[in-house]
């Protein structure tokens, strides 16, 4: 992902050392890796993947999609006689071994199903969203991988004319290479720069 065309580009427009744009992108590597997987699995406002969702329509969608045919389909394997096919003998019967296996995955999907609506139920009461916490946890990660890289990870600075830090202006480029597009990092900067202090703080 983060291949020699993107360290070019980044030499560029930093101006920093080789060495550092390369250890950079080994750093973003398998950032970008999980996070780009993620994408593509769940629905955000990212480029890649799914379509965005709001969280009232995921849990209507649980609710009449999985929630209650799951209910309904547990309930009709505790009457095992109805599944039988005496006299005859079906190829396809299922075994004792996988009944039991198939009851076992079905309470776990209904356990999974139900802590993700109370997941979504969290999250919206909270007036937050997958976007959000994606983007920030994101920032968070490439702030990090870049100041253990050796670049002072600082917000941009506007007085007139826009002074963009060499940070952001990394972080931009990693955000568009994962997400297809890059995003507004400046609030999310705040946050990391306040946790930092608070960590230096706390250490004395």
């Amino acid at each position: 992902m983060f291949d020699a065309q993107f360290e070019n580009e980044l030499l560029k427009k930093t101006g920093l050392e080789p060495q550092t744009i390369a250890k950079l992108a080994r750093a973003f590597e398998p950032i970008g890796k999980r996070f780009r997987k993620v994408f593509e699995t769940t629905p955000t406002k990212f480029e890649v993947g799914p379509s965005d969702v709001t969280p009232r329509t995921q849990l209507d969608w649980l609710e009449a999609n999985v929630r209650e045919p799951l209910s309904k389909l547990s309930g009709a394997l505790e009457a095992p006689e109805k599944f039988s096919s005496q006299p005859d003998v079906l190829a396809s019967e299922l075994t004792r071994a996988e009944w039991s296996e198939l009851a076992r995955l079905l309470d776990k999907l209904n356990l999974y199903s139900n802590e993700l609506s109370d997941c979504v139920e969290d999250r919206s009461a909270n007036q937050s969203n997958a976007n959000l916490e994606l983007r920030l946890e994101l920032v968070f990660e490439l702030a990090e991988a870049s100041r253990l890289a050796g670049v002072p990870v600082s917000r941009d600075h506007h007085s007139g004319g826009e002074d963009r830090s060499t940070a952001t202006i990394i972080m931009r480029a990693a955000c568009e290479k994962i997400c297809g597009k890059s995003f507004t990092l400046d609030h999310h900067l705040r946050e990391y720069l306040k946790l930092r202090r608070v960590k230096i703080l706390a250490k004395g």
